[in-house]
């Protein structure tokens, strides 16, 4: 589906709506999550994004390894979120992480499972804006 829009200039485009609108997207990551997860699929415009992780189990190793999480973009997979952002975070911890997604760049989260008795999860939500 396509939507006409009309610029500054009085330039006339047509653009996917995907490219013109916002999209908000929530996923739950628990401990035992692995691999590339993708939050929001890319636009063919660069997005402003506004991410929300909040800690849903603390963040501990008991007597493994706490999961690890990244949050970030198709080749720069920790450009928003490192893994140590949530090393040993407190349950009901909220970080916010705020910054451009390039065009055609998928949101991912990249996980790495908890291991024994290894503890830590997040709700991830996000909003992926136009760039104004």
């Amino acid at each position: 589906m396509t939507e006409r829009i009309v610029s500054v200039g009085g330039n006339k485009a047509t653009r996917p709506i995907s490219d013109v609108r916002g999209v908000g997207v929530s996923a739950a990551y628990p401990k035992t999550s692995t691999g590339v997860n993708i939050l929001s699929k890319g636009t063919v415009i660069t997005k402003k994004a506004i991410i929300v992780a909040k800690v849903t189990e603390v963040f501990a190793d008991g007597t493994g390894t706490q999961p690890t999480f990244k949050i970030g973009e198709v080749g720069s997979d920790a450009s928003f979120a490192a893994t140590t952002i949530f090393t040993n975070a407190a349950n009901g911890t909220t970080f916010t992480f705020a910054g451009e997604l390039a065009a055609l760049k998928n949101l991912i989260v990249t996980a790495t499972a908890a291991t024994g008795d290894g503890t830590g999860a997040l709700a991830i939500t996000a909003l992926i804006l136009p760039k104004q």
